[in-house]
């Protein structure tokens, strides 16, 4: 085999942007040459693809050998510096993201991916790794935000979306730099659903399923669909606990259920509707009806572990 056919086919690969077969093919006219005498191409171009990948400290080997070969490159001596740069830069950053991330300090690693993010944006999957984890780390944030909330301190529900949304956007920004990233697309697909957003997770997920390196047959994507569309299915139904006026919802005790129920039960009894107009009287009949059987159900413990689990109410009831 001609290894110069290789090293066309790894160019035209590289400017496809299919930087794996870009490699996979320099990789063998770099064979073919070993056995005939270096080729300056050859190694320029299998480290250009290692670089795109994310595989900087290989693709300082390449460039190296390449330089070997022609010592007065200047181009190549070029893209060593950069590349060892870019190396150095990054395996700084990503020493920092780990341990402030560690230290429950977001808002710092947050800094740090933003500062990734400057490092090379020709770099695929550098730019998807480092949106990835500013996501993750703005997820953080927001889980710090529901706490404070639910412990009555600083924390507000704006606050929350607000965050969720930053974080959303970057998880988006991670599958657009690799479209090949499960864990951004499943980064992603949780936010969606934190923001009740459960369609859009849905469509997330079988688009993924379409993937070229995922498959139809994907087990851990298609336990994930099946999970996304109880959720979907959940938040279309009346919330018992809503209903009732239970704020807690799932983590309810019975006795604040039974409490919850009394006050709801209380406010709509028809009695107290008795000198309303016809239309108030039948909401009040109606949403009485309602609370008496979301009562009901949720006293059963069978029936209410099932309804937490996302069934209907009327396939609990069959």
């Amino acid at each position: 085999a001609d290894p110069k056919l290789f090293v066309a086919l790894s160019k035209s690969h590289y400017h496809l942007k299919d930087f794996e077969n870009s490699s996979k093919y320099s990789q063998k006219a770099i064979n073919l040459y070993n056995k005939q005498g270096g080729d300056i191409d050859a190694y320029v171009i299998r480290g250009d693809s290692l670089m795109m990948l994310g595989l900087t400290e290989q693709s300082i080997k390449y460039y190296t050998a390449a330089i070997q070969l022609d010592p007065d490159n200047q181009q190549i001596v070029t893209k060593l510096k950069s590349a060892k740069r870019i190396q150095s830069e990054t395996s700084r950053l990503r020493k920092l993201i780990v341990e402030h991330m560690n230290q429950r300090d977001y808002q710092s690693a947050i800094n740090y991916c933003t500062e990734g993010l400057l490092i090379d944006k020709t770099c695929m999957k550098l730019m998807a790794e480092m949106h990835y984890n500013r996501s993750k780390a703005y997820q953080y944030i927001a889980k710090t935000v529901v706490k404070s909330t639910t412990n009555n301190t600083s924390g507000n529900s704006n606050d929350f979306i607000d965050t969720l949304k930053k974080a959303l956007q970057d998880a988006g920004s991670a599958i657009y730099y690799d479209r090949s990233m499960l864990e951004a697309i499943y980064l992603k697909v949780e936010l969606l659903q934190l923001l009740n957003r459960h369609e859009e997770a849905v469509n997330e997920l079988e688009q993924t399923l379409q993937l070229e390196n995922v498959g139809k047959n994907n087990e851990e994507v298609n336990s994930k669909l099946t999970q996304a569309k109880m959720l979907l299915k959940r938040s279309l139904r009346t919330d018992l606990y809503t209903l009732l006026g239970i704020e807690k919802g799932s983590l309810a005790t019975n006795e604040e259920i039974k409490k919850a129920y009394k006050k709801s039960a209380l406010k709509w009894h028809p009695d107290r509707h008795a000198a309303s107009n016809e239309l108030m009287k039948k909401e009040a009949e109606q949403k009485f009806k309602l609370i008496q059987n979301g009562f009901e159900l949720l006293s059963d413990p069978m029936k209410r572990k099932l309804y937490d689990q996302g069934y209907d109410v009327d396939e609990i009831e069959e």
